[in-house]
């Protein structure tokens, strides 16, 4: 199940434009595709650096775990532990986040 509409892929070719910092993802870079919704309801795709960009993008924290990629097992090895390590990572910058919240909160 892929609830969050995010695949994940090699770019094959440089035409791919990040939406994130606006630069070229090069051919054979990790990009990452995010099907965003509108205030209309519709969805559009936005292309992000898998290496960089995607991890700061607030959209991604709703990504659970690797298995919500679409295209993750098509990924070699070393890019899979890649992409599960960021996530990991940025699961762990909202736990925190969160806790400071709650205690923020629970000081008042």
């Amino acid at each position: 199940e892929h609830p969050q509409d995010a695949e994940i892929d090699l770019a094959p070719s440089n035409r791919s434009k990040c939406r994130q910092c606006h630069e070229s993802i090069l051919k054979g870079e990790l990009r990452v595709r995010l099907w965003l919704q509108c205030h209309k309801g519709c969805k559009n795709s936005a292309y992000f650096h898998g290496k960089d960009c995607i991890w700061e993008y607030p959209e991604t924290s709703k990504i659970e775990n690797v298995k919500e990629f679409w295209g993750m097992e098509d990924l070699e090895k070393k890019e899979q532990a890649f992409v599960a390590e960021k996530l990991e990572e940025l699961k762990g910058k909202e736990k925190k986040k969160a806790r400071k919240a709650d205690q923020i909160s629970s000081s008042d």
